[in-house]
């Protein structure tokens, strides 16, 4: 645990928390190299400001706490679970043969491929208040999908679940094939 915060400049490289990072004061996470937290699901993270890494790569495992949280090219380590009470964002592809459940009074946004490469999820839930926003082009898991709110899609767009189906608990708008 720190009880102040943590800065990685830009020209940092590689760091990692591998039993999760607890903050007591704002952070700076900049460093272009990976950025790890956590290696298993039972780690359990905090991080006093919102999260921002997407400089680097993002390796993400175990609970992970923050007020907002936006990442660039993200990998799951081990099962993982966001809680935000603002937006959750993935810039760019998100893959990981593991399970990430997130929940968040804000938005969530896929910004690129999840699951892509062969490297889908196993599954993926997400309960976001303010929305959801599937912008990539298309979701894989090898389980199932529950999208417990309102989501929308800005193109055509390809949901895949090997087994457990695709659930929404709120409505849809724009294009997808399923």
């Amino acid at each position: 645990d720190l009880t102040g915060g943590v800065s990685l400049a830009a020209g940092a490289g590689n760091v990692l928390f591998l039993n999760g990072l607890n903050t007591g004061a704002a952070s700076t996470l900049v460093n272009s190299g990976t950025l790890q937290i956590g290696d298993n699901l039972a780690d359990s993270s905090s991080i006093n400001t919102s999260l921002a890494h997407t400089a680097g790569p993002t390796v993400l495992a175990g609970t992970i706490a923050s007020p907002a949280m936006t990442f660039g090219v993200t990998t799951l380590f081990d099962d993982t679970t966001l809680n935000a009470t603002g937006s959750v964002n993935f810039n760019n592809t998100l893959s990981g043969q593991r399970a990430l459940t997130i929940s968040t009074a804000g938005a969530t946004t896929f910004g690129d491929v999840v699951g892509g490469g062969g490297n889908a999820l196993t599954t993926l839930s997400v309960n976001s208040d303010a929305g959801i926003a599937i912008n990539g082009g298309a979701i894989t898991t090898s389980g199932a999908q529950t999208y417990s709110d309102n989501a929308t899609f800005d193109g055509a767009t390809t949901l895949t679940s090997g087994t457990g189906g695709i659930s929404f608990g709120g409505s849809l708008t724009g294009p997808v094939a399923t």
